[in-house]
């Protein structure tokens, strides 16, 4: 096996030892979670407007880097945030 993999698995078995509901709660987050593009496409805006959104505090304050501990990670929108965000854009508010 991969080592990278191996470590993976060896993380998320500890991970489950330690609080169960985890891993089952994380891809459930990221199953309602879309993409700075996805977003972007979304919305009609490009994917650079979303990320400066989301660093200005402007949108998305749910927002998150896939890998908080790697400053270029991509970020992650919540679909809460994305419908909160269209419904303010629609209302004007």
């Amino acid at each position: 096996m991969i080592p990278e993999i191996n470590l993976i698995n060896e993380a998320k078995m500890t991970l489950t030892t330690l609080k169960p509901n985890l891993i089952n709660d994380l891809e459930a987050t990221m199953e309602n979670a879309f993409s700075v593009a996805e977003v972007a496409e979304r919305l009609g805006v490009t994917p650079r407007t979303v990320v400066r959104w989301i660093r200005e505090k402007i949108a998305f304050p749910n927002a998150y880097q896939k890998n908080p501990f790697i400053k270029t990670s991509p970020f992650v929108v919540p679909l809460a945030d994305l419908e909160d965000f269209e419904q303010k854009r629609r209302t004007g508010g």
